[in-house]
């Protein structure tokens, strides 16, 4: 006997209800494997799991660990974005104390204007946050405290370096629980002074420098006229070494050969020297010689170029790609653990390095490189041309060239004998040896404005999401923790927008395809027309008034002028075009998700109602036979 029963309408709405359920949980789950992103990865605020990094250190921990979080208690009035940082930090450090084995305590510590907790955080060196639009200071930091009284304070949770704020909690940890600081010895003419060429007191700490003071390194200031390396120091940083004297290059050959750890930061155009001196210098290390002894030419009055891997900048009131400031990404980097974690570099005025393998006892490893379409530009040219000038001359070379080499082994002695035979100084030197006795390291890199300026902070001058854009100032910590084999915790960003896969990316890269042969030989014409427009300017220089104002002159750079607006005009157009293009894909691939949403939530309620119908069946079956 068939059993046929009908809905009520109490089961009717609750199937409607379902149903609607159902399509929301269909739709946003769609839209988040089309839309979203496809890696596990999602927004930095719904990420609270730890790195596999932290949690490993956090299993060899042995140490008993107070964590104390001060924020201002009126914090979420004065900057709301601010405010749910500070609940977002306080859930991740929970995330410390429940991996810590019950060896980590967090402690939520309120401040109050004028109070006594406030004395407290200025005494154990937090800073205020930088919001203008308060009456008093307001406080988001933490001070970690190791059992027997050793401290040391994050004084500023930035919000900008939300995505490696995980990096920064794990390293200060680690750096409180190593019982040695790795020595740093500093050789730079530009120690004291900051970022943007303002001139600090030799006591004052330069942020690249006090930055690399709290991830854990003790950092020795040496005179660029030392004879010799200290035997204590673990590594040796060579900033923008200018015309180096015979003394420092015997110190670094002696240090080398003695199997020292050496990084220098070379330049062959220095924005960090512009600024102060507001005037191009040509530029001289006093170290090719040095390196030319091992194979290794640097060219100090070369910039290098790249098509495919430059930043976006303002010039003459129009956005435009520069390539002659560089991102360098991850596919572009060496696997190499200086490399570990990196996503993104940014460099300015980069030169290049060529090595010829001439002595065999040297492994020389390329760090990172340009792209294919790269160019190299006089580094005195470059300062005095205009954008299109330059980009007229942009030819690819199809080579990719080296910006970043580590070169490990025995080294060659550039020195045959002692620089010194006689005198008091040469009893505090260490014995003259011109063999290698241990294997050394030397690595160099092309830019020191990567530290030298605001790009190493990682501040996003174009406002992305990814607030940490640029990974420079993790590279020379990597570096530093390579040379000196420091075991301190890297963890790195915990995401970055760019490697991030979703249809949304590649329907504007299909939208894109579709017109980007005729894009890319409108803009070859272009670049042509401009290269013309200002050879003709140019050669006006260098010809009579007559010439210059002559009819026919003047006709060709109209004619021109005229060519190079109605190019532009055709560029924005096809702009528009592909615009058009990604929105109209855009819109209906919306409703095919709506309707496939709508189909399957049918589907589902029906196999549901289908089940609901059978087990009703057995159960009436069950009662009549009773």
């Amino acid at each position: 006997m068939k059993i046929r029963r009908k809905i009520t309408s109490g089961e009717g709405l609750a199937l409607l209800f379902s149903g609607v359920f159902l399509l929301l949980i269909l739709f946003n789950v769609l839209s988040g494997l089309f839309f979203g992103y496809i890696v596990g990865d999602v927004t930095a605020d719904k990420r609270y799991n730890l790195s596999p990094s932290s949690i490993d250190f956090l299993n060899k921990n042995d140490n008993r660990l107070t964590i104390r979080l001060y924020v201002s208690k009126d914090l979420k009035q004065a900057d709301r974005n601010y405010g749910d940082y500070a609940e977002y930090v306080n859930r991740l450090l929970n995330q410390y104390v429940d991996n810590s084995r019950n060896l980590i305590k967090l402690e939520l510590v309120e401040i109050t204007p004028y109070s006594s907790t406030e004395i407290a955080a200025e005494k154990f060196g937090l800073n205020p946050l930088d919001i203008v639009d308060t009456t008093h200071s307001v406080y988001l930091g933490a001070n970690i405290i190791r059992e027997d009284g050793a401290a040391i304070s994050i004084p500023v949770f930035d919000i900008k370096r939300k995505s490696i704020v995980e990096d920064d909690i794990s390293r200060v940890i680690s750096v409180l629980n190593s019982r040695h600081k790795p020595v740093v010895g500093v050789i730079s003419p530009y120690f004291n002074i900051a970022s943007f060429g303002n001139m600090l007191l030799l006591d004052d700490d330069w942020p690249f420098i006090s930055s690399l003071k709290i991830a854990g390194f003790n950092i020795i200031p040496i005179s660029p006229e030392a004879f010799y390396i200290p035997e204590n120091i673990d590594a040796l940083l060579v900033f923008y070494p200018i015309s180096l004297k015979p003394a420092s290059l015997y110190a670094l050959d002696q240090y080398l050969l003695r199997g020292g750890n050496v990084m220098v930061m070379l330049d062959s155009f220095s924005e960090m020297r512009f600024n102060n001196d507001k005037k191009y210098n040509s530029y001289d290390s006093g170290m090719l010689q040095f390196l030319n002894n091992l194979g290794i030419t640097y060219y100090e009055d070369i910039v290098v170029g790249d098509l495919d891997n430059n930043q976006m900048v303002s010039s003459m009131g129009r956005t435009v790609p520069y390539p002659l400031h560089m991102k360098i990404y991850s596919e572009q980097m060496a696997q190499h653990p200086i490399m570990k974690n990196l996503h993104e570099l940014r460099l300015n005025y980069a030169s290049i390095f060529n090595f010829k393998p001439i002595y065999k006892d040297l492994k020389v490893t390329p760090l990172y490189k340009t792209g294919i379409n790269s160019t190299l530009f006089p580094s005195e040219w470059i300062y005095i041309q205009t954008y299109d000038a330059m980009m007229s001359r942009m030819q690819s070379e199809n080579f990719r060239f080296s910006l970043a080499l580590l070169v490990e082994g025995k080294f060659k002695a550039f020195y045959k004998r002692p620089l010194i035979d006689d005198g008091p100084l040469l009893l505090k030197m260490p014995i003259f040896i011109n063999q290698a006795e241990k294997d050394g390291k030397l690595l160099l890199l092309s830019d020191s404005d990567m530290v030298g300026s605001q790009l190493w902070k990682g501040g996003s001058p174009d406002g992305s999401v990814s607030y940490y854009s640029s990974d420079n100032f993790l590279l020379i910590r990597n570096a530093l923790d390579y040379l000196t084999s420091s075991d301190y915790v890297n963890v790195g960003q915990k995401f970055i927008s760019r490697n991030r896969i979703n249809l949304d990316n590649i329907m504007r890269t299909w939208a894109n395809s579709q017109y980007s042969e005729q894009l890319n030989r409108l803009k070859q014409q272009l670049t042509e027309v401009r290269r013309q427009i200002n050879q003709l300017y140019r050669d006006a220089k260098n010809t009579n008034n007559e010439l210059k104002n002559s009819v026919g002159r003047q006709k060709k750079i109209y004619d021109l002028q005229n060519k190079e607006r109605t190019l532009e005009r055709t560029v924005k157009e096809i702009d528009y075009k592909i615009q058009n293009l990604y929105h109209k894909i855009k819109i209906w691939l919306a409703v095919g998700i709506m309707t496939v949403s709508a189909l399957l939530s049918v589907l589902l309620l029906w196999i549901c109602y289908l089940l609901y119908r059978f087990l009703y069946q057995i159960k009436m079956k069950g009662k009549i036979n009773e």
